[in-house]
Parts: structure tokens; sequence; C-alpha cells
């Protein structure tokens, strides 16, 4: 970590990170779970350099802390979706999001004991890495957004290995799945657990080539909203007229743009990372997405 943000994280009282603790770890059943809570997130704030759990035990001052936080981290059976989910609503109160955005999360690793890890193909790299990957929802606004729920992507490498499975400690329903079905299974979690926050439209990224639809369908047979960005040569078929030269059957979605090319207005909208107003061209056309009949359109 570089120096300014080692002293950014100093800002932080310790007041503040107590109150937050105490609240978010209310639900552990045991007052020595609740402490090491605690001190765990201290340390993450005020631990320098890697947050490793020798660093964190070193600021508690006493000596089987590193063993003992080990556990807790590791083995210790607590709620942790509860946990996720007080902090969710936490978040919601300061954010006020308009939309939950969910797209997966690439972590690059080293070596090949941490669970979920293998070579994968990153599109957005458009290189093969060894990595891990995860499927996150954030609760975003037109200015900021904060990660609300996540969960591992296990490729069949693990999942189908007894091996593996015995020493990841996996549970008997962990399985492979497709990205698009991760994806919406994670939104729809946070949706139908419990958490107890406002649904709000589901934004996911669905053009990457690989998407084969089931997520999309999940999320709407859950009831959840959704504008979903796919491939130009994602198949759909038009509902209110043919395209020409295509009659009423599958057709690639940039060839349906084309055609109604006249029928584009302005639209504007914010980009946090850009200009404060933008402007672009859109226009509106009813049609089924393969895979998603009788869902959406």
């Amino acid at each position: 970590m570089s120096k300014p943000e080692s002293r950014l994280q100093h800002t932080v009282p310790s007041a503040v990170a107590d109150e937050l603790a105490s609240d978010v770890f209310a639900s552990l059943p045991r007052s020595d779970q609740r402490r090491k809570a605690r001190q765990y997130v201290r340390g993450l704030l005020e631990a320098e350099g890697r947050k490793s759990i020798r660093k964190i035990a070193a600021l508690t001052g006493e000596r089987a802390a590193e063993q003992s936080l080990q556990h807790f981290v590791s083995c210790s059976t607590w709620p942790w979706d509860v946990v996720r989910a007080t902090l969710a609503r936490r978040m919601e109160a300061v954010v006020r999001p308009s939309a939950w955005v969910v797209r997966p999360l690439v972590i690059p690793k080293a070596g090949s004991r941490s669970v979920g890890v293998g070579r994968r193909l990153v599109p957005e790299l458009g290189q093969v890495i060894n990595c891990q990957r995860a499927y996150g929802v954030w609760l975003a606004n037109d200015a900021v957004s904060w990660p609300a729920h996540w969960r591992l992507d296990l490729p069949a490498s693990w999942t189908d290995d007894p091996t593996s499975r015995r020493e990841a400690d996996l549970p008997d329903w962990a399985a492979a799945e497709s990205p698009s079905l991760g994806i919406a299974r994670a939104a729809v979690e946070m949706a139908e657990g419990g958490w107890g926050l406002a649904r709000r439209p589901v934004v996911l990224d669905a053009g990457d080539g690989g998407d084969d639809g089931t997520g999309a369908a999940v999320l709407a047979a859950a009831g959840l909203p959704f504008i979903a960005r796919i491939s130009g040569t994602a198949g759909v078929v038009p509902t209110d007229a043919p395209v020409p030269g295509r009659g009423r059957g599958l057709v690639p979605a940039h060839e349906v743009m084309c055609a109604v090319r006249g029928l584009r207005r302005p639209v504007e909208w914010l980009d946090p990372e850009g200009a404060p107003l933008r402007t672009s061209l859109a226009a509106k056309v009813p049609v089924t997405v393969r895979n998603l009949a009788p869902y959406a359109r």
C-alpha cells in the first residue's frame, strides 16, 4: 500500500470502527467471536501494507491472537449472511442506490492453493491469467458504488475433484455454473434472502459472448427488473415488425438496431467518470431474447 493510502486509513476514528463492528457483528452468538470481529476490523483499517493475519494480530498485543484470529476467519461457525445483510442495510442508507450493478470480479493470483483459482480467459484483458473469479452485486448511484454481496465462482476443476472439495471444505451444494447464472443468483439471493433492502433495477453486462440467457431468465422469474448489455451478435426476435430481409425469425441484435436507425432519439445521462452530462442515441424496439421466453421482452 502506498504511503498516501496508509495515512488515509488512520483517519477512521477507533470509536467509529468499534461502533461499526459492534453493530454489524451483533448477530454473532458468542462474546469471544464479537471481540475477535472488532479486532479484525480494526486490523484491516490500521495494519500497514498487506493485511495478513499476523500483522493484524500484532496490533492486539495478545500472545495467542494470531491463532485465534486465524480460527475466527477460517473455521469459526458464524452466520456470515446475516453479517453481510446488516452491513448492506447500513450502506443502503448511505449510498441511497438507484440500481444494483452485478458483474464478475477477477482476482489475479500467483499460486494454486486459493479456493477456485485456475487459469481463465479474461475478455477485458484479452488473455489467460491465473486468477479467482467472483460475482458481485454493487449498490450504485450516479456518483458512487459499494459492494454489497458476492459469491466465488467454482470451476469444474474444483467441484468435480474429490480431493479439492475435501481440502477446501466445499459444501455439498457447491457446483460449477455458467457466468450468467452465477451473476443472477447473487442478485436474487440479496433480494429474496430476507436482507430487508429495497429492490432496485439490476444492471448487468451480458455482452462478453459467454452469456447463455439463463441469468436474465432467473432475474425475470424473481421479479427483478433489469437492463442488460448484450453482444451485437446475440440472437433476438422482433415482436412488432419483421426486419427487412430477415422475416420474423432470429436476427442478430446489431441488424435490428441498424434497421431502426431512423427511430433513434437523443437520451441524456450522467457519466461520473467523464463529462457531467452526455447524450446518446437510443431506440426502443420490443424483442424476445433467445433463451428468455417467456420471461423477458
